[in-house]
């Protein structure tokens, strides 16, 4: 190299002065490169870090939404199982109504039964003795022609017997 400097004409001041200004430069580049990775292997560490983070925090999240949703199933089997247990109370309840009505319809019947026949009966008595009573009046009035000439005769009877036996009691 020294030959084609010489070969060049430069002198080894110059070159002296040019080889450590190139020499800082190369520092001050390799400084500043440093630097830079630094910088960016920090930036690299932060996300990196973030990263993790958001992971640990999505594993977190994921195995609290499977205890919630272990939990979650176990209440609805709890809820399930009370509500079958409380559709048989209910349904239990509901046949005890069922057999109760279904009694008081029976009862209810039978006394309807008994309470038809009951005025069936009275309304039988009734129109037979308004029948009855239809027929005395057609018989009396058949017969009470008759019955009123008797009745003259037994009166007629009466008092003449009477007035005899006023005279007889007078004349003694």
């Amino acid at each position: 190299m020294t030959r084609w400097l010489k070969h060049k004409r430069v002198s080894t001041a110059n070159l002296l002065e040019s080889q450590s200004s190139y020499a800082a430069k190369r520092l001050i580049k390799k400084w500043r490169v440093r630097t830079e990775t630094t910088i960016a292997c920090r930036a690299a560490y932060t996300k990196f870090q973030e990263k993790r983070d958001l992971l640990y925090t999505k594993a977190v999240f994921r195995e609290l939404m499977c205890k919630h949703h272990r939990d979650k199933a176990l209440v609805t089997k709890l809820s399930n199982t009370a509500a079958k247990f409380d559709n048989k109370q209910i349904q239990s309840a509901f046949q005890m109504i069922r057999n109760f009505w279904i009694a008081k319809k029976n009862v209810h019947d039978h006394e309807k039964k008994i309470s038809s026949r009951n005025i069936g009966d009275c309304l039988t008595k009734i129109y037979r003795r308004k029948l009855l009573s239809h027929y005395s009046h057609m018989r009396r009035q058949i017969h009470g022609d008759k019955v009123v000439e008797k009745k003259k005769k037994a009166m007629f009877g009466h008092f003449i017997s009477a007035q005899v036996r006023d005279a007889f009691k007078r004349w003694k």
